[in-house]
């Protein structure tokens, strides 16, 4: 069970963490908001809390570990540059097919006449909206980025490199991939180098045993059981917010 909350933490932390990232919010108002939704008192004390070893949930607020503070003053991406190349192909095929489509649905939607019942048009110039904001998503993120080496040693878990991890509290072993935060997708246990566990396991050697901090001074144990050297990240896609 507990396991299966740790995959849905994973995977709130990268939304949040891409929200923050499109929006570039200097407000942690928006956060807090969303935090107080997505973690409610009664969640946090009856999954996270057995998990992370915390203390009960004060009346107030929740602990540190939900802290998104570090979050939003790292406004710049991590990027590869195989993470590069992939944006960049997106933004090219975005602004040479995908926005010559859009603009031709919206022609053909509008000349059908009576916008005011004209659920093509809106549809069709919804969509080349989103396509336009994702282009300047993507060239924003690119404008702030630092470009990271992804090389590792052939003994030290790296970007890209699969884990094999053992949970000591669960007595669970589970395979992850570590990449950058882009390309984080807990559901295909592909979890961010920005993550809790995924800063944790950087750099650690097979056998290592690691203390993954959740913050205020909570955390967890896990052993580095095994390290796949794999390094293809041609089928991971660039995260969709």
């Amino acid at each position: 069970m507990y396991s299966h909350a740790f995959h849905v933490y994973n995977f709130i932390y990268n939304f949040l963490y891409a929200v923050c990232q499109q929006k570039n919010y200097k407000n942690v108002a928006f956060f807090r908001l969303f935090r107080k939704i997505l973690f409610s008192k009664s969640l946090y004390d009856k999954i996270f809390r057995k998990r992370f070893k915390s203390k009960p949930v004060k009346k107030g607020g929740l602990p540190a570990f939900f802290n998104l503070r570090p979050v939003i003053d790292n406004m710049g991406e991590k990027l590869t540059k195989s993470d590069v190349k992939k944006i960049e192909e997106e933004i090219e095929h975005r602004k040479l097919v995908v926005r010559r489509d859009a603009i031709e649905a919206v022609k053909e939607a509008r000349a059908q006449g009576d916008l005011s019942e004209n659920f093509e048009y809106y549809a069709a110039k919804k969509e080349k909206n989103q396509n336009e904001s994702r282009i300047r998503y993507l060239e924003k993120m690119l404008k702030n980025a630092t470009i990271i080496d992804d090389s590792s040693n052939d003994d030290e878990m790296g970007i890209n490199n699969t884990a094999e991890v053992y949970f000591e509290d669960e007595d669970e072993t589970e395979k992850y991939r570590l990449v950058t935060s882009i390309r984080g997708d807990i559901l295909n246990n592909l979890i961010s180098t920005e993550s809790p566990l995924g800063h944790a396991l950087l750099g650690h050697k097979e056998g290592d045993r690691i203390y993954v901090d959740t913050g205020d001074s909570n955390g967890y144990y896990v052993v580095l059981k095994k390290i796949i050297k794999t390094s293809d990240d041609s089928a991971d896609k660039i995260r969709r917010y």
